[in-house]
């Protein structure tokens, strides 16, 4: 049998409400991986070895939130039925309009900031070749992803539980084993495809629903692989980075799928803040990156002598003033729509 949607886990509102704390969770781990990441990121030996742990410790917590984000959306789409031209409509709009607006704000800041040319031949060429932030290859994913969910659905409708998990598997072994222990380099989308596809099955499954203690121990023990993993890495160069640092990585995959079954079986109610900020974690994933690049200048001088309070202050300044910039400007916007709408019907 085709598998069913879980919709037990839903809300009176229709919200399933754990995918919201999940997409929170991932939205703020990826700030954290970038307040943490260029400094992971430089030359071995160029912070003190204190302050380079801590930021190892930090970031590897939250290496699993672009996989996290990934099978959120697998979670919420592949399970729908609707018209093809609904479906690219409303994805589309409210994935594209925002990157390209925030793309010409990143252009323009690049231009002022670095002196970088600002015209329409170089925008054009900017978003052809995903140069214009480094943050943003995520919506490329997005959009490929995007392109792929109307085949998708139309193919799970045809597969049983056991035919999905086999598929599962398949992925496992091609992007995730295989490459880590050398065998081949993985190919698909850079194995997101996979996570795009878990995140739909382990919405709709009961997969270690009564062993917690398990799932706490998987998750445990993936990160501090992955503590080691970031470690060795930097402190070995001779060693396969690439695989160990991967999206698709042993540790990584079983991280994420701990992650997300953990927040499936815990005991989530309503909260108007947490669906708020839920909603609003797209436009702040755009919108982080700005104010990463200020607190960092602000903070840095901090993060030698006082790395954990250091990093914390980084982190919860850069998350707040992003959440409460995306916040206010949409605020503005609706009650520009308001008013706007008020004189129109006065007129």
């Amino acid at each position: 049998m085709p598998i069913k949607p879980a919709e037990s886990l839903e809300n009176p509102g229709g919200r399933l409400v754990f995918l919201d704390a999940l997409r929170v969770f991932a939205l703020l781990g990826v700030i954290m991986i970038h307040v943490t990441g260029w400094i992971l990121e430089e030359h071995f030996g160029d912070f003190p070895l204190s302050t380079w742990l801590v930021a190892d410790v930090f970031n590897s917590c939250v290496r699993a939130s672009v996989p996290l984000f990934v099978m959120i959306s697998g979670a919420l789409l592949l399970g729908k039925s609707e018209p093809l031209w609904d479906f690219f409509r409303k994805r589309f709009s409210k994935i594209l309009i925002p990157f390209f607006l925030y793309g010409l704000l990143y252009l323009g800041f690049r231009w002022f900031d670095e002196g970088t040319p600002f015209s329409v031949l170089t925008i054009f060429r900017s978003f052809r070749r995903q140069e214009v932030f480094f943050h943003l290859w995520f919506v490329y994913l997005i959009v490929k992803l995007y392109l792929v969910t109307p085949l998708i659905r139309f193919v799970l409708r045809y597969l049983s539980r056991k035919h999905l998990f086999l598929i599962l598997a398949f992925w496992l072994l091609t992007e995730t084993i295989f490459p880590f222990i050398g065998v081949w380099k993985g190919t698909y989308l850079g194995g997101y495809l996979g996570y795009f596809l878990l995140g739909h099955y382990l919405r709709n499954s009961d997969f270690l629903a009564t062993m917690k203690g398990l799932l706490y121990f998987i998750c445990a023990a993936a990160y501090g692989f992955t503590v080691f993993a970031v470690y060795a890495a930097a402190a070995r160069p001779d060693w396969p980075n690439q695989i160990l640092s991967s999206a698709a990585a042993p540790h990584t995959l079983l991280f994420a799928g701990s992650l997300f079954l953990i927040f499936k079986n815990g005991s989530w109610t309503h909260s108007p803040i947490l669906t708020l900020a839920s909603d609003l974690s797209y436009e702040a994933y755009l919108a982080h990156a700005l104010f990463n690049q200020y607190m960092r200048a602000l903070f840095g001088e901090y993060l030698v002598g006082n790395p954990v309070t250091g990093m914390l202050l980084y982190f919860l300044s850069t998350a707040v003033l992003t959440y409460l910039f995306v916040f206010s400007y949409k605020q503005l916007f609706r009650a520009f729509s308001f008013s706007r709408a008020q004189r129109e019907t006065t007129l």
